[in-house]
């Protein structure tokens, strides 16, 4: 709920467990350098914004905060973890899966 409100501006109200994603990344894919592999274990749920206004994080590592039509998506550079937590939600077929425009792992 932090990460919501830091990098979005909103709070929201979780709605249940979507899935659990987990994802190795080579050193050599990481923008931090040096860098070792890192290991991330995701926990994706299903939120609903609750109150607050949308607006662009301060000295944080989100870019920019903005609403798209799901039909948007696909054009836009993304962490793959996008559509895995579309494909968990049913929002998006299975096959599409992995064929993201990928941006690198930060490493955070």
């Amino acid at each position: 709920m932090r990460e919501i409100l830091e990098e979005t501006g909103y709070t929201a109200e979780l709605e249940g467990l979507l899935g659990i994603d987990s994802v190795v990344v080579p050193a050599a894919e990481r923008i931090v350098q040096p860098a070792v592999d890192a290991h991330a274990i995701r926990v994706v749920y299903r939120a609903r914004v609750t109150g607050g206004e949308l607006r662009a994080e301060v000295g944080g590592t989100t870019d920019a905060a903005r609403w798209f039509r799901l039909a948007e998506v696909p054009a836009l550079d993304r962490v793959r973890l996008v559509d895995r937590g579309l494909a968990m939600a049913g929002l998006l077929d299975g096959a599409a899966v992995g064929s993201t425009r990928a941006v690198p792992y930060r490493g955070r």
